[in-house]
């Protein structure tokens, strides 16, 4: 069984959000990019660059590798846990669904 570590926030900003949804987003801003059709890591790297006009390699190198286990690898049954930012609780839940 995989566990998955998620934030919500730098500061928990979107915390209520994804307790109240019962779902976990990725928070980057403006990340609208379908991650279905991207083929493989490098090129979401590839993309983050263009889309973000990053001038960062390792920013990009880092997102892709934070994004990409989360678009392609986790799974229905895998547990998500959520360190609350507001108080001592970590949230668990299950991936249930896309």
């Amino acid at each position: 069984m995989t566990v998955w570590l998620f934030r919500a926030g730098k500061q928990g900003e979107y915390e209520n959000k994804f307790l109240e949804d019962e779902r976990i987003y990725l928070t980057w801003d403006d990340l609208n990019i379908n991650l279905k059709e991207i083929a493989s890591k490098e090129a979401l790297y590839k993309r983050l660059v263009e889309h973000y006009e990053l001038d960062k390699e390792k920013t990009a190198i880092n997102w892709a590798s934070q994004i990409w286990p989360i678009a392609n690898a986790m799974e229905i049954g895998n547990l998500v846990v959520l360190p609350s930012k507001f108080n001592r609780t970590i949230h668990v839940g299950e991936v249930t669904g896309d």
